[in-house]
């Protein structure tokens, strides 16, 4: 008598598990489609160049659904563009464990590696991607200019954006990036015409804000360039620059309160910003407060700060407190760095007639890396690993270069132990600030 009454209880039970996984697969097939909004929201912010509201929508697209292969692909190319490159491949794997399209995922790699300079990876596809842009043509002009830019080439570079002029008359950012190109190519009045018109465009833009009112100070118009300024400070990865900016327009125009207010500003979110503590220095000095500069410019000077605007500004204060005699070293490595990155420029001149000439290059990037500017050492030395990548005196400043960094953030590591590995038995050239 009980065994019917099992059975059909069994059966029921079965039934029931049935209809809930049924509810639980539509829940999140509902889930996934409600996911399908805020990324479409997100794509649109990216195209804007609106990253930070993008990744506020992809966020809240994760939250809607947790396996949401879209919004994680998403997250990979918001990181790339922001220059974040391990986190934007630890969002594309991701986005590959959850299933996304693996030619997408494919593509996306291929402009992370343009976009880091690593032309002999990227260009190979090139030619495919523009021929099956797949609606990314903006995304693709855009990472492969970069690369060309970055691996000083810059004929190729123009070559790219003019065709994505051509194919997308309104978009600002083909003429931000000719006018940038224009900037390292040292033609300031070309440049500011191509930044002019990205801003006729769109008048928030504040990369090409930001182009226009440096070109302008350098040009001493800080009048006209506190208009720029004014705009670039809006733009998340512009603020700092364009704080400095307006500091300098206010300097030069006498009004040393407002320049202290900007600069104070950005030392309290940026306390080891070399260029902000020169000028917040030489504010003081015109003040007449050598003390003061003296103390401000110091502990940088006890790190080894190879800076010439910061030996020169340190020797400045030190003569201002009658300390003549310490001055003048400092003021001789002033006069020094200004040669030697006048031999760079020149030298990088020669480079556009001698793309392959890594010898070259690599004299370029250690000048600037010893002298200059890290940022600009950094992208010459790179620009020799894609004509030879085994050049073991690039790699061993590379190894140079992080290891000193590591004192600061232990992600350098593992580029560091990569180039020292690379560098054979190379000693490190000297390297600084």
């Amino acid at each position: 008598m009980n065994e019917p009454r099992k059975e059909h209880r069994s059966s029921r039970q079965w039934w029931l598990l049935l209809v809930l996984i049924s509810l639980l697969a539509v829940c999140l097939l509902q889930r996934e489609r409600l996911a399908q909004l805020p990324n479409a929201l997100a794509r649109r912010r990216i195209a804007n160049r609106h990253i930070e509201a993008a990744m506020w929508w992809l966020q809240f697209s994760k939250r809607v659904s947790r396996t949401n292969a879209e919004a994680e692909f998403l997250l990979g190319r918001v990181c790339r563009k922001q220059g974040t490159m391990d986190e934007a491949r630890r969002h594309l794997r991701r986005a590959k464990y959850l299933g996304y399209r693996l030619e997408m995922l494919n593509r996306e790699e291929w402009l992370a590696a343009a976009q880091a300079g690593q032309m002999n990876t990227a260009e190979p596809h090139l030619t495919q991607l523009l021929q099956n842009p797949q609606g990314d043509m903006a995304e693709i002009c855009e990472a492969y200019s970069i690369g060309f830019l970055t691996s000083r080439r810059f004929s190729a570079a123009l070559d790219l954006l003019d065709a994505w002029r051509q194919d997308q008359p309104k978009n600002p950012q083909p003429l931000f990036w000719t006018g940038q190109i224009h900037r390292d190519l040292e033609a300031p009045v070309k440049a500011e015409e191509f930044l002019r018109k990205a801003l006729a465009l769109d008048s928030s833009h504040a990369a090409a804000a930001l182009g226009v009112g440096e070109i302008l100070l350098e040009a001493k118009k800080p009048a006209e360039a506190v208009e720029f300024f004014q705009i670039a400070v809006n733009g998340a990865q512009q603020a700092d620059d364009a704080s400095l900016g307006l500091a300098r327009c206010w300097r030069a125009m006498g009004k040393a309160e407002l320049a202290v207010e900007a600069l104070d500003g950005l030392l309290q979110r940026q306390p080891t910003h070399i260029e902000a503590l020169v000028e917040r220095a030489n504010v003081a000095i015109e003040l007449g407060e050598y003390a003061a500069a003296e103390e401000r410019l110091r502990p940088a000077i006890e790190l080894g700060a190879r800076d010439r605007t910061l030996r020169f500004a340190y020797g400045t204060a030190l003569r201002g407190m009658g300390r003549s005699a310490e001055a003048q070293s400092h003021f001789e490595y002033a006069t020094l760095a200004a040669q030697k990155i006048a031999l760079a420029n020149d030298l990088a001149a020669r480079v556009f007639d001698r793309l392959d000439d890594t010898q070259l290059r690599y004299e370029v990037g250690q000048l600037h890396l010893e002298y200059g500017s890290s940022k600009e050492g950094i992208i010459w030395l790179q620009s020799v690993l894609e004509y030879d990548p085994g050049h073991q005196l690039t790699h061993a400043a590379l190894a140079a270069y992080y290891e000193a960094k590591l004192s600061t953030d232990q992600k350098y590591g593992a580029l560091a132990q990569q180039h020292r590995n690379l560098a054979g038995g190379n000693l490190p050239p000297p390297g600084g600030l």
